[in-house]
C-alpha cells in the first residue's frame, strides 16, 4: 500500500508543476489580450465598446422581424382557412357521395317495389279505361298492357322522367277518349317538349297533370296554358307547332285563321283573326286549341321515339345501339355509313326533325338532381 501511496504523491508533485507551468502560460496571454483590447487604466475597453454599440441602429432590423412576424401570423391564418375549406370541402364529397350510396343503393329496392306496385295498380286502372275500339293486335288485353308499360318504363330509364309521374296521368288522356298507344306516347311526348324547352323534369311533371286535366274538358284554355308558361315551356316553336297541326286538323283554315263548329258538329267559314305565335294566348278563348290538336302535336314531339322504339321491337337491337346507328347514318366519314343509312330507311328513322332533337334533349340531364334522380328511377327498375 505505501508503495501506492508514493506513486500518488510523486504523480500529485508532477502534476502541479505542469499546472503552475500553464497556468503561467495563461496569464501572459490574457495580458496580451487585455492590451490588444485596451482593458488597461479602467475601463477604457469596455467604454468604447458601449459606445460602439450604442451608435448602431437595430430599428429597422427590429421592424423587418416584426413584419415577418406580422406576415406568418396572416399566412398561418391564411393556411388556416384553406385548410378549413379543404376539408370542408372532403366532407361535402364525402356527405355526397354517401347520400348518392343510399339514394342508389337499399332504398332503391323499396322504391322499385313501390314501381311495380304502381305499375300493377295502373293496369287495373287502364284495363277498365281502354276502349272496345283499341287496336290490341294478337294480345290480351293484359298483355296489351303490359306491353305499353313495358315501353314506357323503357323511355323513362332512357330519359331523365319519372315513370309513375308519367302512368298517372296516363288514365285522365284515356277517359277523355285517347287511346293507350297514343296516350302513352302523349306522355312520351310531353316529356320530350320539356327537354327541348329547357324545363327539367320536375316542370315536366307539372304539364302533364294541367294536360291532362285540360283533356277532360276537351281543349286547352288559357288557365291551362298559363301553367305551361310557368313550367317555361310555352315556345314559339311549340305555338307555331300547334297552329300548323290545327290548320292539318280544321279547327284554323289555312291561313290560320279560327273557325268555330255548327251545332251539327262541323266546322263553319272563318270567323276570327289569323292565329299567330305572338297572339297565341288571346285566341284560346275561341277554343280551337282542341284535345285533338294537343294529342297530335304531342306525339309529333315523340315521331323519332316511336320510330326507334319500333325498330327495337323488330330487331332486337337496344334504343342505344340504335342511337349509335342513327349517329353512324349523319357521318359520312364514317366505316359503317351506307350499312346505317340503310338501317335508318328500311325502319324509316326521321333524322333532323324537331322530334330527335327533342328526344335527345330528354337523354340529358339538365341539374345534378336531375341525373341522381334518373339513376334512381332507372336503378328501381332492376
Amino acid at each position: 500500500m505505501s508503495s501506492t501511496i508514493d506513486e500518488r504523491i510523486v504523480q500529485m508533485t508532477f502534476d502541479n508543476k505542469q499546472f503552475e507551468k500553464g497556468a503561467q502560460e495563461t496569464l501572459s496571454t490574457l495580458d496580451k489580450l487585455d492590451t490588444k483590447l485596451q482593458f488597461k487604466n479602467g475601463t477604457t475597453g469596455f467604454s468604447s465598446i458601449e459606445k460602439a454599440a450604442n451608435s448602431v441602429d437595430f430599428s429597422g432590423f427590429s421592424k423587418a422581424i416584426d413584419n415577418i412576424n406580422s406576415h406568418f401570423t396572416v399566412l398561418g391564418r391564411l393556411k388556416e382557412s384553406v385548410l378549413d375549406q379543404i376539408v370542408g370541402g372532403i366532407n361535402n364529397v364525402i356527405g355526397s357521395v354517401t347520400n348518392l350510396s343510399r339514394t342508389l343503393g337499399s332504398s332503391q329496392i323499396g322504391a322499385g317495389f313501390d314501381k311495380y306496385t304502381q305499375k300493377t295498380t295502373s293496369v287495373q286502372t287502364i284495363m277498365s279505361a281502354l276502349s272496345d275500339t283499341e287496336d290490341l293486335g294478337d294480345l290480351s288485353a293484359m298483355d296489351y298492357v303490359s306491353e305499353q308499360l313495358n315501353r314506357l318504363n323503357t323511355y323513362t330509364d332512357e330519359t331523365s322522367y319519372n315513370f309513375v309521374d308519367m302512368v298517372d296521368n296516363i288514365g285522365k288522356f284515356m277517359s277523355a277518349g285517347v287511346g293507350l298507344k297514343d296516350s302513352v306516347s302523349a306522355m312520351e311526348g310531353i316529356a320530350n317538349w320539356a327537354a327541348a324547352s329547357g324545363a327539367n323534369a320536375s316542370q315536366a311533371s307539372r304539364a302533364m297533370y294541367n294536360l291532362s286535366q285540360a283533356m277532360g274538358t276537351g281543349v286547352v284554355k288559357l288557365m291551362d296554358w298559363r301553367s305551361i308558361e310557368n313550367a317555361t315551356m310555352s315556345t314559339v316553336e311549340f305555338k307555331e307547332q300547334v297552329i300548323e297541326t290545327a290548320k292539318a286538323l280544321g279547327t284554323l283554315t289555312e291561313k290560320g285563321e279560327i273557325r268555330k263548329k255548327d251545332d251539327s258538329g262541323n266546322y263553319t267559314g272563318a270567323i276570327g283573326d289569323v292565329v299567330t305565335a305572338t297572339n297565341f294566348n288571346n285566341t284560346l278563348s275561341e277554343e280551337w286549341f282542341t284535345s285533338d290538336v294537343l294529342v297530335s302535336v304531342l306525339n309529333d314531339y315523340n315521331e323519332f321515339y316511336n320510330a326507334i322504339q319500333a325498330a327495337s321491337e323488330q330487331t332486337g337491337d337496344t334504343i342505344t345501339d340504335i342511337l349509335g346507328i342513327v349517329s353512324d347514318a349523319t357521318d359520312e366519314t364514317s366505316a359503317n355509313y351506307e350499312e346505317a343509312k340503310a338501317y335508318v330507311e328500311a325502319y324509316s328513322i326521321p333524322l333532323g326533325t324537331l322530334s330527335e332533337k327533342a328526344f335527345r334533349a330528354a337523354q340529358e340531364t339538365k341539374t345534378y338532381g336531375d341525373m341522381v334522380n334518373a339513376l334512381a328511377d332507372a336503378v328501381s327498375s332492376k
